[in-house]
């Protein structure tokens, strides 16, 4: 089924506009529950605001950032619409973070899109 731009950008904003989203980090695939999140040290989900979509895409406006995370290898990222698990993605590179690191995305480097 083809969907046109104007029905994708409708998709994204109505998932991701108007509520709270937070992003996780996972250590392995979440599969459709957010399973695998990462646990322990400073570690909680952090909050993300994403700008409304535009050709069928949205990107966070912000940096998202996690300081004292657990040593971990974290491989995947997941967003949550309140306490609903929504998706995961695999990172495009595996981290491994020490115990104490941080970790961040930048601003516009969590890309949501609809195809």
């Amino acid at each position: 089924m083809a969907t046109s731009v104007a029905a994708r950008n409708l998709m994204l904003d109505g998932l991701l506009q108007g509520a709270t989203i937070s992003i996780s980090l996972h250590t392995a695939d979440p599969g459709t529950s957010g399973g695998s999140e990462v646990s322990g040290g400073g570690y909680s989900r952090q909050y993300a605001t994403f700008s409304a979509a535009s050709g069928g895409q949205t990107s966070n406006v912000a940096q998202v950032v996690w300081t004292n995370m657990p040593a971990c290898t974290v491989t995947h990222c997941g967003v949550w619409r309140q306490t609903t698990f929504l998706f995961g993605v695999p990172l495009t590179q595996a981290r491994t973070v020490a115990a104490g690191d941080g970790f961040f995305f930048n601003a516009g480097s969590i890309v949501v899109q609809v195809t």
